[in-house]
């Protein structure tokens, strides 16, 4: 899958491959569902960090982490006819449209060819743990990424949101709103003029002691629960 998108990215610059083996039966379109993670490009490099989503009803999104935590995000349709993938994807003002051919479509295996012959292989990933919003409400004291103070924020059960840092000379604190959207955070704080600003960040773990997870920047987010005193 070549995705080419002027000024922003080439996916992958492809190097021709053979000898691919052919699946035994047909690939079934319901077994495609879910989403998958570029585990090796056609230049068998491991590094890309991209995944493409193919949702039910033929939408698919694909979704590549730049450097410095950009997401490059591309929405397109799909079918799966036989063992062929045939799918369009919007880049802009283009639409890019290409059929791929399933070599490989296991419960956690995709492995694709394209017209050109080139490889490229995919492992399921698992679907984000479904967060317990009760687990959230606390004080949480900020471990990664890593700062010179003291942060700690606090999730209230009526979807508030304080935070405070000493900041040397001078309490920097923050104040705001908060709401869950599956495994999303997002938070709303007053910005310049007073008007709402709200971040996203992406939670993939949380226990009763520990949050982790994605910052808005794209940096990757462990938060500890602050303990109550007398309690262990």
């Amino acid at each position: 899958m070549r995705v080419l998108v002027p000024g922003l990215f080439v996916l992958c610059v492809c190097v021709p491959v053979s000898g691919a083996p052919v699946p035994k039966e047909r690939a079934e379109a319901e077994r495609i569902v879910g989403t998958w993670k570029m585990t090796l490009d056609s230049q068998g490099g491991t590094d890309v960090d991209l995944e493409i989503e193919f949702q039910q009803g033929g939408k698919m999104v694909i979704r590549q982490v730049m450097q410095g935590g950009q997401v490059s995000e591309f929405v397109g349709t799909y079918r799966v006819v036989g063992n062929e993938l045939p799918y369009e994807v919007k880049q802009g003002t283009r639409l890019k449209a290409e059929t791929l051919t399933i070599k490989k479509l296991t419960a956690n295996e995709l492995i694709v060819v394209d017209s050109d012959g080139l490889k490229e292989e995919f492992a399921r990933k698992e679907p984000p743990q479904k967060i317990d919003p009760a687990k959230l409400v606390g004080r949480w004291e900020q471990v990664r990424p890593k700062v010179d103070v003291a942060f700690v924020v606090e999730y209230g059960a009526d979807g508030k949101v304080t935070g405070e840092a000493d900041a040397p000379g001078r309490a920097v604190k923050i104040a705001g709103t908060y709401k869950l959207d599956g495994n999303k955070l997002l938070v709303t704080l007053k910005g310049a003029a007073d008007k709402a600003e709200t971040s996203t960040s992406v939670i993939t773990k949380l226990t009763d002691d520990e949050m982790v997870g994605v910052t808005p920047g794209g940096d990757k987010m462990l938060m500890k629960r602050v303990k109550e005193k007398g309690k262990k």
